[in-house]
Formats: structure tokens, C-alpha cells, sequence
């Protein structure tokens, strides 16, 4: 089943490298190199072995991820990796109080990168990687950080396994991202990422006001972006359906005219009558009924 997931967060007083952390993160992180290259099912490294227990005892209810059961099925580089991703996806705001987890952060290669590095804006003005880093952290209002992602099997099909895609997704809904959070449209600031993972390809996405006194997001606003990005998303598909369903009436319409119309042939052809009183005008007023009803569906 088609199905968009939209992940939600916020930081608020967070330290300082924990933000700036996050959006080194997002634009150097390891995305498409290592899935074209296809998954990697050698061990862990020990470095993630012990990475992965520290996140365990930091947050022991992490062993509900469904990439941790993925990991402790199968203990791979590629499954260890899903496993820290999803914990500094949905841990954003405290990743600064693990100094292994920062440190693995800053340091890992990849994305898919647009130019030095992948991290994406509403503009195609030249981004530095520190300077956004640097601004991020010294913000001081509230910083969303949403994660969106599809199954891989989606995203292949509807072409949403390159950061393109995604970037045109983010900047066609920008007015339904300014309105969900209840930031001035000129007031809005966002950054992404696309991250080609191997089962799950998603979008970091990071937003804020460029007012701090800006910004507001609750459940139904979550609702309100997933349904507007999925619907974008999904477009095409219901499109297809649409035009599938439009074009089955037609058919059935078409052919129920054509049954009709050999059954009151059918019926002129079984009598024939001397005289008006003679003529079956029931069985032709019931057919002629039937076809009426036929060609208003």
C-alpha cells in the first residue's frame, strides 16, 4: 500500500552543536554511493556495535524501533546504520548529549549531493554548509525537524529517488509548509537533505521563522503537511485512477446502451401487431425506461 510517513520534531534551548550538528548532518550524510553500490551485509564495525548499546542505554525504549529489530536480526554494517539514523531522526533536539553520536555524525561521508554537499533550500542561490550551520545554531526559536519518507519500492516508481524531486516536492508546498506552522511566508526558512537509504528514501527537513517570536505546530498542522505533500506525491497515481474509472463508466455506459438497444429491437421483432391496441407499449416503455437510466450514469 502507498504510504507517505512524516516524522515530527522540535528543539528548543538545545545546545548550540546539537543544531549546528544536525544540519552537518543533513547535508553530508551517506545517501545514494552507498545504495547504488548496493546494501552492505558485513558485520557491524565495533564502533557501531558500541554506538548502538550507548543509544540503548541513553534511551532504552530505541529497542522498539523497527530498525533496531532489523539489527538485532541481523547485525550488518547496513542495518546498524538504518538503526542510528532512525535514533538521530527522532532524537534530534538530543543528540548533543551523546558525544559518540556527534562525533559519528559530523565525521560520516555521502548524500547525494548537488554540488560540494546536499543540503537543499527554497532558492538555487549557493548554500555554505557552515555558515547555514553557524546561523542555525544561533537561532533562538523554536527549530522544526520533519522527516518524510516513502517504502523504496514507492519512491522508485514515482521518482522520488533523486534530491531533485524532492527539493521541487518542499518548494511547490511552501505556502502549505508556511501555513501548517503558522509562520509569515517571508518570515519562513527551510532546509533539507535527501537521504537515499536502502528500504526507507526520505527528507530531512528543517524549518523555523526567521521571527523567533514566529511559529506554532500541532497535530492537526502535522496532518495538514503530511496530506498536502502526500497528495502532491501521489498525484499522478490519482490521476491514473481517476481517468481508469472515467473511462470503465464510459464503457459501461456504452455497453448497456448497446444491450438495451438489441433488446427493444428484440422486442419490435417478436410482435407485430395489426393494431395499437396489439402493440407490447408496456415491454417498450419498460426498455426505453432502462436505456434513459443507462445514459444518465
Amino acid at each position: 500500500m502507498a504510504k507517505i510517513i512524516v516524522t515530527s520534531r522540535y528543539m528548543r534551548n538545545s545546545p548550540k552543536r546539537s543544531a549546528t550538528n544536525l544540519v552537518k548532518y543533513m547535508g553530508t550524510h551517506e545517501g545514494v554511493e552507498r545504495v547504488a553500490e548496493g546494501i552492505d551485509n558485513t558485520p557491524a564495525t565495533v564502533r557501531q556495535q558500541r554506538l548502538v548499546q550507548d543509544i540503548l542505554k541513553f534511551d532504552s525504549a530505541a529497542k522498539d524501533y523497527g530498525e533496531y529489530h532489523d539489527y538485532e536480526n541481523s547485525p550488518t554494517k547496513s542495518s546498524a546504520s538504518e538503526f542510528i539514523d532512525a535514533f538521530i531522526e527522532r532524537n534530534a533536539e538530543r543528540v548533543g548529549d551523546l558525544d559518540g553520536l556527534v562525533s559519528y555524525m559530523a565525521e560520516r561521508p555521502g548524500v547525494e549531493k548537488l554540488g560540494p554537499h546536499g543540503l537543499l533550500s527554497q532558492t538555487d542561490d549557493k548554500i555554505d554548509l557552515d555558515s547555514v550551520a553557524e546561523e542555525v545554531g544561533q537561532h533562538k526559536g523554536i527549530i522544526w525537524t520533519h522527516v518524510i519518507s516513502l517504502h523504496r519500492e514507492d519512491a522508485e516508481r514515482l521518482g522520488y529517488n533523486k534530491a531533485e524531486a524532492w527539493r521541487e516536492l518542499v518548494r511547490r508546498n511552501v505556502t502549505e509548509l508556511a501555513e501548517a506552522q503558522k509562520i509569515n511566508l517571508t518570515n519562513l526558512q527551510w532546509y533539507g537533505a535527501f537521504h537515499d537509504t536502502a528500504h526507507h528514501p526520505h527528507m530531512h527537513l528543517l524549518v523555523y521563522s526567521k521571527d523567533a517570536k514566529q511559529g506554532w505546530l500541532t497535530k492537526k498542522g502535522i496532518d495538514s503537511l503530511r496530506s498536502a505533500l502526500g497528495n502532491d506525491i501521489f498525484r499522478l497515481e490519482q490521476y491514473k485512477l481517476f481517468t481508469m474509472e472515467t473511462d470503465l463508466r464510459d464503457r459501461l455506459k456504452k455497453e448497456s446502451r448497446e444491450e438495451i438497444e438489441k433488446l427493444l429491437a428484440k422486442i419490435r421483432d417478436s410482435y407485430a401487431p395489426t393494431s395499437e391496441a396489439g402493440f407490447p407499449t408496456k415491454d417498450l416503455q419498460r426498455a426505453q425506461a432502462v436505456r434513459l437510466s443507462a445514459e444518465r450514469c
